[in-house]
């Protein structure tokens, strides 16, 4: 069973890019009107209110990068929040059902592209890494159970995703 998400999963990484876009154009265009500022003729008689327009177009990249990231962020959470909602309640569906098999295949779907399974394997110090563990059982632990899985075996799936 795929799980589908609500918003579309390439809007995030679509925002993402063209923020950076923006913001790389934005620096380069800021650095290309500075130097023709300072270097060429064309703006001899008008430079402070050539430099102000320059510094506020970079400005402005600035805030669209900035409002870009923002949207992007928001995009990301809503689609893990509508998601989130919609794999538990097929989850529940199949336990119900009797259909443990299709219940850890989608708990495992889950599981696998999840933030918190991500930054259990990141490492990190010892007390991080047992905080991580803490939040992804509280999480996904009686889910887990459901399922008669008491415990991950997170070097397993470590050694697993490295291949």
């Amino acid at each position: 069973m795929k799980e589908e998400a609500i918003t579309n999963p390439n809007a995030e990484k679509v925002l993402r890019t063209i923020a950076n876009i923006v913001l790389i154009a934005g620096s380069i265009s800021f650095a290309i009107a500075i130097l023709l500022l300072f270097t060429s003729d064309l703006f001899k008689g008008f430079r402070l209110i050539a430099a102000i327009f320059v510094c506020s177009q970079f400005i402005y990249a600035i805030a669209v990068w900035g409002t870009l990231t923002v949207l992007s962020n928001i995009s990301n959470k809503l689609n893990d929040e509508n998601n989130r909602g919609n794999w538990e309640s097929k989850f529940l569906i199949l336990i119900l059902s009797g259909d443990k098999t299709e219940a850890k295949k989608l708990l495992f779907a889950i599981i696998l592209s999840s933030n918190e399974l991500v930054m259990v394997l990141s490492g990190g110090r010892e007390d991080f890494h047992k905080e991580k563990v803490n939040e992804f059982y509280t999480r996904f632990g009686e889910h887990l159970k459901l399922v008669d899985i008491n415990e991950v075996d997170f070097e397993l799936i470590r050694s697993l995703k490295a291949k």
